[in-house]
């Protein structure tokens, strides 16, 4: 794990430890099947600490998982977490990188009675930076659109997206700049 993201770091490739907090057990993909996870605190544990070593190598990026973790959050999938996402992963293991969602157009049941709309809030609001929606072009538009629509009546949500663009677009100065 150290090795290979120091040797990423050195040739300025960016690595991303996904999915959050781990699939180590998981037999069913999360794209396709709602799924919550009943494996017990010490066993999520161990796949947290995988985590930790690849933060304390050096990883940038970490991708969330669309699982319901019991022994974390019974009413949750990681991906609409904050307390796996902002109390566990940036608050305990002090990741301070981007965190990604999964593709939440991919997110089946996980979302039931939520809109994309809905589900990308979610994410924000639990300490996602950036969400993916990596399926039809012009429907992440209207979903980014009324995102932002959204933001502009509720100020928590819009101080997110602000802080979010800002350490975005940090990183991606940081690093382009770091490539000339």
């Amino acid at each position: 794990n150290k090795t290979f993201i120091s040797l990423l770091n050195k040739y300025n490739i960016c690595a991303t430890l996904k999915h959050f907090p781990g699939l180590g057990l998981i037999s069913d993909d999360p794209h396709y099947k709602f799924i919550q996870d009943d494996s017990n605190k010490v066993i999520i544990d161990q796949s947290i600490s995988i985590f930790q070593s690849g933060i304390e190598s050096g990883a940038y990026f970490i991708m969330t998982s669309h699982v319901v973790y019991d022994a974390l959050d019974r009413e949750n999938p990681a991906t609409f977490s904050s307390y796996i996402v902002t109390d566990i992963l940036k608050n305990k293991l002090g990741f301070d990188g981007i965190v990604v969602t999964d593709d939440l157009s991919d997110m089946p049941l996980s979302i039931q009675g939520l809109d994309l709309v809905d589900a990308g809030i979610q994410s924000l609001k639990a300490g996602h930076s950036l969400i993916m929606f990596s399926h039809n072009l012009p429907r992440t538009k209207e979903i980014v659109d009324r995102i932002l629509l959204e933001a502009s009546k509720d100020k928590e949500l819009l101080k997110i997206i602000k802080s979010n663009y800002i350490k975005v677009t940090s990183f991606k100065n940081r690093y382009l700049v770091k490539n000339e």
